[in-house]
């Protein structure tokens, strides 16, 4: 599984919030941003900078990550949330979100199922 974050223009705030939560997530940027996003992680999946808007970016993300599983994640995320019924509670701890994704992931693809969403 490969945990992509598309990013555009967040590079100073990217590292306290979604690669906070997922330190070892690949970092999608135009090819214009590069040295931004450098200076914050070396993981970095570089797009033309003529692909515009998020269809067409997350699209362009599933042509070129040849993984058996990608999932997106929004540069801005940070935190998760556990709701069981009426009782909501906020996660935060890096080890717990990656591990929600990642068996999500597995019973998604376990289920036959090519796209599932958090919200």
């Amino acid at each position: 599984m490969q945990i992509v974050i598309p990013s555009k223009g967040r590079a100073s705030v990217i590292g306290q919030k979604a690669l906070r939560l997922f330190p070892d997530a690949v970092v999608c940027v135009g090819d214009d941003e590069v040295k931004a996003y450098e200076q914050v992680t070396k993981n970095l999946l570089v797009h033309p900078a003529d692909v515009v808007g998020i269809g067409p970016l997350r699209q362009w993300v599933l042509d070129n990550v040849k993984d058996e599983a990608v999932v997106m994640v929004d540069d801005d995320v940070s935190h998760c949330y556990s709701q069981v019924g009426y009782h909501k509670v906020r996660i935060e701890d890096p080890a717990v979100c990656q591990a929600i994704v990642e068996r999500t992931a597995i019973v998604a693809m376990d289920a036959g199922v090519g796209v599932f969403r958090f919200q």
